[in-house]
């Protein structure tokens, strides 16, 4: 837990009590946060919240302690709030998974990014015709579970496209031609429209138009 990493440094009493009481109030905003958005009383956000408010709670005595100069029961409430701190751990892991399993796979789509660093922006920005401004962040057009590495759609030109594909261990940016699959339009204001696949040739997978945007 990131906001109990200062605890594990050497403070003054003064700057212990400050640190104290920042951190009575983060937790009491986020106890606030993942109560008023929790749907269910069994959730593991519930449970998060639950801790959180333990943890406030517990601050108070810490800093009441800190001031009085107890330093053995400041010491016996911080062994209580490293256990807390666990429970908060497995807490919070248990809700991201809860989460995750929440989360629509954006219709099909894989879920994972690449961040791109200002070089590989401004590369790609200045490709002959250039058509669009590249975002820092791009996720992966391909369907979810596909097989081999990720790809985005990172720039257009003319007639041609460049995609960066990644694994964990490496990207590259690779000159493509866009794939050549078409379907009816389904919208009924449009009956002779199609829609065209927006991924590149060859891709593995569904069409886009399969998948949705």
């Amino acid at each position: 837990m990131w906001l109990l990493w200062p605890f594990m440094t050497e403070f003054s009493p003064g700057e212990l009590a400050l640190q104290f009481e920042l951190l009575a109030v983060q937790l009491k905003e986020l106890t606030g946060s993942l109560a008023g958005t929790s749907e269910s009383g069994g959730s593991p956000v519930l449970r998060l919240a639950v801790l959180t408010a333990d943890v406030s709670g517990l601050v108070a005595y810490l800093l009441h302690n800190a001031d009085q100069g107890a330093l053995d029961g400041a010491r016996y409430n911080l062994q209580v709030l490293h256990s807390l701190s666990e429970e908060m751990v497995t807490a919070v892991r248990a809700a991201l998974a809860d989460c995750d399993a929440r989360i629509p796979a954006r219709h099909g789509h894989c879920l994972a990014r690449v961040q791109l660093d200002s070089a590989e922006r401004e590369w790609l920005e200045f490709r002959p015709a250039a058509a669009n401004e590249v975002p820092a962040s791009l996720s992966c057009d391909l369907e979810s579970g596909h097989p081999g590495s990720h790809g985005a759609n990172a720039q257009m030109g003319d007639g041609v496209e460049w995609w960066i594909h990644w694994t964990l261990r490496a990207s590259e940016i690779v000159e493509r031609k866009g794939c050549w699959a078409e379907t009816p339009d389904p919208k009924p204001y449009a009956p002779d429209e199609v829609d065209v696949c927006l991924l590149y040739a060859g891709h593995p997978g569904r069409h886009s138009f399969a998948l949705g945007r």
